[in-house]
């Protein structure tokens, strides 16, 4: 199903408790945190010596569920959290800011109000304290989300706090069916508890196999239900294994795996961020599309889980982006990308918004005089210190002195290797499309954020990073430097000195998509990122860790589909194997 647009909850405030318009019904108590830990934390005794503690939850609402069980768990130091919701009616950006006020001292708010999941379908995947708390949160109907829960990973929840409005008043939420896909979600002994004690619901949950309890909730209320499942649950050890490449994507494998537990070895005797992850001036932006493909969903969803991680990893404030209009966007595609992802009011504005001529102008100190999208969430970056953030984590391992091939089938491992990629899977469609950003010096004011276009400009302290060139074939530097100058001459002052330049390879797909996934019975795959390694690389991490650990990956079966290397196979069994990248969409050759 495309990303779309999805309707906010109607909330009023009373007395600093925020109440739903459309189920009459409150999202939490004036002792909210306390019952909290009443209904959902105490009833089910949660394990504080799991490593990874998997949560999920029906209706996240405010998230107070989340944010009072990610305090517990980062008072314990070596236990992580990995809490799934699902939400139909996600709350506006004006009551974030009032949910966040109303609880100053826990600590995931003041990330949500500044950047909380976009009013858009699908999942959303953000971090939180350095990668020790992870938010899956599902927008739309839970029983699409719980579908895509149960059949994307192994059994792997310990605990669901059933949460949603009660249940005559949100009656899809409490069905039997999805009572059966909650059950078939857990691991063997997980639990299970809920606010309402109605009994078609203790039923329910005990026709799928949970044992139910009543809890005495005087004087607050009379009781609610808590229960469990049978079994106890055998251990999962985190597995070993081995990433060939430390560019982005190599990096961003390692530390997902990492985070979950497992050992990594990166193998890359280049050292971190080489080739086209070495450039130490690049942005994050989201190049979005406006026509409702997968190819859509799975930029938005990069761009959003990126622009997360990088505000989580990297100390410095956001810089923002603007996108430009150019020969791949004119002002009715920017128009229509604007419209399908609602960038024209306050509650998707804090990360898109479509600017006027004169706001362009406004913000890029009069350097862009047309319409403009906004994404005060981009971020100019120096991609190769950010991989070296990523792999220095106590489970990565380093090694710049091993040059074998992987060879051994029998122990996992992941090729984030460009196109040399090919070297074992010669039927991947990969091939390496030259680069070059120059560097220029002056004192004069010009834009202060970066440009995305057709190529980009990039600020620094002293000057501008600008391009870059899309070389199918080998261009000669000089000419590189004069076709960067011309791209860019309007950005830049009159009095201005050439710097040096950098040149690097890009890995790219014959369809211009990633290639994440798995390639054989126990070698996943990461490449083919183009010229958007800083956006892909991230999710395509979590990608594959999710695949490999059996847990939830972090977006639908469609996009997986869409960047899974055997779709390569597939299409050379129609028409044959594709050599080589040729340019599209009036690209120069």
């Amino acid at each position: 199903m495309a990303v779309q647009k999805i309707n906010p909850a109607e909330i009023h405030w009373r007395d600093h408790v925020p109440y739903s318009k459309h189920y009459q019904d409150i999202y939490f108590s004036r002792d909210a945190d306390q019952e909290v830990r009443r209904v959902f934390l105490n009833p089910s005794q949660l394990q504080q010596d799991t490593p990874i503690l998997t949560v999920a939850e029906l209706g996240f609402g405010s998230g107070l569920n989340f944010a009072t069980l990610a305090e517990d768990v980062l008072a314990r130091p070596h236990q992580r959290l990995h809490f799934i919701s699902f939400e139909a009616h996600p709350l506006r950006f004006e009551d974030w800011q009032q949910v966040a006020a109303s609880f100053p001292a826990y600590s995931v708010y003041r990330q949500l109000k500044k950047n909380p999941p976009p009013l858009l379908s699908g999942w959303h995947r953000s971090v939180f304290a350095n990668g020790r708390v992870t938010l899956s949160l599902y927008h739309g109907k839970a029983e699409e989300g719980i579908k895509d829960l149960t059949a994307l990973s192994r059994p792997l929840i310990d605990a669901w706090f059933l949460d949603g409005f009660a249940p005559d008043r949100n009656r899809d939420l409490w069905s039997p069916a999805l009572m059966q896909r909650i059950a078939d979600s857990c691991r063997p002994g997980a639990s299970v508890a809920t606010f309402t004690a109605a009994g078609h619901v203790r039923r329910a949950l005990t026709d799928v196999g949970f044992t139910m309890r009543r809890v005495d909730q005087r004087p607050h209320k009379r009781e609610s239900l808590a229960g469990h499942l049978p079994g106890l649950d055998k251990a999962h050890n985190p597995p070993s294994l081995t990433v060939y490449g430390a560019g982005i994507s190599g990096a961003s494998v390692a530390w997902h795996l990492a985070e979950a537990g497992c050992e990594v070895e990166v193998v890359d005797p280049s050292g971190p961020g080489s080739g086209a992850s070495g450039m130490q001036h690049t942005v994050l932006h989201a190049r979005l599309l406006g026509d409702g493909t997968a190819s859509a969903d799975l930029r938005c969803q990069a761009f959003h889980y990126a622009s997360r991680l990088a505000t989580e990893l990297i100390p410095t404030p956001a810089t923002g982006a603007l996108q430009l209009m150019g020969p791949n966007l004119d002002i009715n595609k920017l128009s229509r990308i604007s419209q399908n992802y609602g960038g024209d009011d306050i509650d998707h504005s804090y990360w898109m918004r479509e600017l006027a001529a004169d706001e362009s102008a406004a913000l890029s100190n009069g350097k862009v005089t047309d319409t403009s999208l906004h994404f005060p969430t981009s971020r100019s970056m120096d991609l190769q210190a950010f991989c070296r953030t990523l792999l220095d984590h106590p489970n990565i391992n380093l090694s710049t002195n091993v040059t074998d091939k992987p060879s051994n089938e029998e122990s996992l491992r992941v090729i984030c290797a460009g196109t040399a990629s090919r070297e074992f899977y010669p039927w991947l469609e990969l091939a390496d499309v030259g680069g070059q950003v120059d560097r220029y010096q002056y004192s004069s004011a010009t834009s202060s954020l970066p440009l995305v276009g057709n190529g980009y400009f990039i600020p620094t302290n002293d000057g501008a990073v600008v391009g870059s060139t899309y070389e199918y074939k080998p261009w000669d530097p000089a000419e590189a430097t004069a076709h960067n100058f011309e791209q860019n001459r309007r950005y830049l002052p009159a009095e201005v000195a050439w710097h040096s330049r950098a040149r690097a390879m890009r890995c790219i797909a014959s369809d211009r998509l990633p290639v994440v996934g798995q390639i054989a019975e126990q070698t996943w795959i990461a490449t083919g990122m183009g010229s958007m390694g800083t956006t892909f690389g991230p999710l395509a991490g979590a990608i594959v860790a999710a695949q490999i650990t059996g847990s939830l990956p972090p977006v639908d079966q469609t996009v997986l589909d869409l960047v899974a290397p055997e779709r390569f196979l597939a299409r050379q069994a129609r028409r044959g194997m594709r050599h080589g990248i040729s340019p599209q969409n009036g690209e120069k050759d």
